[in-house]
């Protein structure tokens, strides 16, 4: 397992955006990015290594064969909208947005190139919801934690390689929600409203992974059944 985490945010260029795709995986061409007020993003390869080949004759192991090759992503972040990102993480259908859409996500930030600082990208398609929690602490920042599945994501690259004309997200100005700002009736649950010092909602969408003879990666990522649990005080 390898991991790729941001650890020089004051390096990063391009914050973290997103487009939503029209065919799964492929990022449009000439897309339009939208901007993420990103507190934390990270990329997990995880490859399946265990395939040991032993050669009749041979004492020792001769090599361990890669089969598989998955794409996990974490993202949290403190929203300042409802938008098609945000409903494509909670609903089952709409037009608004739903699990079923995937995005191509994409950040830069200057890397060392040869003793230069460099602009370079990644970039992960393909990209659907697994689990995401909507936390709320009196006094605190509203937070969402969110687990993605990718489709690909590709390594460090000093060119992001998108078709036609991209167009990306400037800096947000905005300002993210906060316990101050959530009206007189924060929570309702059946029908009433209550008054609490915090709660958070989990919604588990179990998303499979569908593998194919000759592929190292994923073809096809889907919702499954989905589970969600509520905490509060």
């Amino acid at each position: 397992m390898s991991t790729y985490p941001i650890t020089t945010s004051l390096k990063i260029v391009k914050e973290l955006q997103w487009v939503k795709e029209t065919l799964e995986g492929s990022t449009p061409s000439s897309p339009t990015f939208a901007a993420i007020p990103t507190n934390e993003f990270v990329v997990t390869t995880r490859a399946d290594k265990d395939n040991k080949f032993r050669k009749l004759g041979s004492a020792d192991l001769t090599r361990v064969v890669t089969s598989t090759e998955d794409y996990d992503i974490s993202i949290s972040y403190a929203p300042i909208a409802i938008d098609t990102l945000f409903y494509s993480m909670i609903n089952l259908t709409g037009a608004q947005g739903n699990r079923e859409n995937s995005f191509t996500f994409l950040l830069s930030q200057q890397q060392n190139s040869a003793g230069t600082l460099v602009e370079q990208y990644q970039i992960a398609r393909g990209c659907k919801i697994s689990s995401v929690t909507i936390r709320l602490v009196n006094g605190q920042l509203v937070n969402i934690e969110s687990q993605w599945l990718a489709a690909t994501a590709s390594d460090w690259s000093t060119s992001h390689g998108l078709s036609g004309s991209p167009s990306f997200a400037g800096t947000l100005t905005a300002t993210p929600w906060s316990s101050r700002g959530t009206g007189a009736s924060p929570l309702t649950f059946g029908g009433n409203s209550y008054d609490v010092r915090n709660f958070s909602v989990t919604i588990n969408h179990n998303t499979d992974r569908t593998r194919v003879l000759d592929e190292l990666g994923t073809v096809k990522l889907q919702p499954q059944i989905r589970d969600i649990s509520i905490d509060m005080d």
